[in-house]
Formats: C-alpha cells, structure tokens, sequence
C-alpha cells in the first residue's frame, strides 16, 4: 500500500466516524446533548463538550451558559494542549 493511498483512507474514514458521530447527535434532544457536553466538560474531556456545543448551536440553541461553557471548553482545549 502506497502512502497517499494509506493517507486517503485515513481521513475517509476519520470523516465516517465524524459523520457518523454527527448523525448520532442529530436524534439526541437539545437537553440530553447539553447535559451530555457539560458532563464532557467536567470529566475533562474539552474536545468532545466543544463538539456538542457546537452541534447545539448548529441548530440554533441560543444560551448563555451554553456559549460561557463551549468557550471553557475551548480555553481547556487550549490549557491541555
């Protein structure tokens, strides 16, 4: 296997997994995915809250602590490296 062929099939299927992340995010109620980005949030994981908070806003949720907590995160993000 050639390296641009191994490179190719790495970012196809990165991509599945994002979609396919995004797809699941899609059925989950606003409320459920909020809870589920803060409890991200607090267990440390800032990549995975930033990505719900951000599919959150992608559908239009206007909060206040939703948009204090999504920049947390990406100060975490930033904090952890």
């Amino acid at each position: 296997m050639n390296r641009a062929f191994g490179a190719w099939l790495s970012v196809l299927v990165v991509m599945l997994l994002w979609s396919t992340n995004v797809l699941a995010q899609a059925d989950d109620p606003p409320e459920a995915l909020a809870q589920k980005a803060v409890a991200a949030l607090r267990g440390g994981h800032p990549a995975e809250a930033i990505a719900d908070f951000e599919s959150l806003a992608d559908r239009g949720v206007v909060d206040a602590n939703m948009s204090y907590d999504r920049g947390l995160a990406y100060a975490e993000r930033v904090r952890v490296g």
